[in-house]
């Protein structure tokens, strides 16, 4: 097994930086801790979100942050979580625009974080393919 570039592992932890960050975000949910300091508009956002959208946004995050330990680890199961993890953002992501009631309360910065968000799990899956091919993965 050839050992991996330093640009593979360069991804592979800022990956796994962005995935620990999500993980916080997730846990910090107001509707899964309880309300804490949050904007009247977020609060309201909260109140009316779906128990699926809740389930795609927390499945994400955690099938991301596994994809990015497995990554880590060489696996080629990562291509796997990180689809997981496609998944729960698109699921999350349909109810967020889906209307005009949600989209009108996500705040200016929502679509480039979730742009943002998007763009990591597809370099991770492109990554990590691309390191399976080139026999960098167990």
């Amino acid at each position: 097994m050839q050992k991996p570039s330093i640009t593979y592992w360069v991804v592979a932890v800022i990956l796994t930086l962005w995935n620990g960050f999500g993980l916080f975000a997730v846990f910090g949910d107001p509707q899964l801790l309880g309300y804490g300091q949050v904007e009247p508009e977020q609060q309201k956002l909260l109140d009316i979100r779906p128990i699926w959208a809740l389930i795609g946004s927390a499945s994400s995050v955690i099938a991301g942050v596994l994809a990015c330990l497995m990554m880590l680890a060489r696996n080629k199961l990562a291509v796997l979580f990180f689809g997981i993890s496609l998944l729960g953002f698109l699921t999350q992501n349909i109810w967020f625009f889906g209307s005009e009631t949600t989209r009108s309360l996500l705040p200016p910065a929502f679509p480039g974080l979730q742009l943002t968000i998007l763009v990591s799990i597809i370099v991770g899956i492109w990554m990590c393919r691309r390191a399976s091919a080139k026999g960098w993965m167990r």
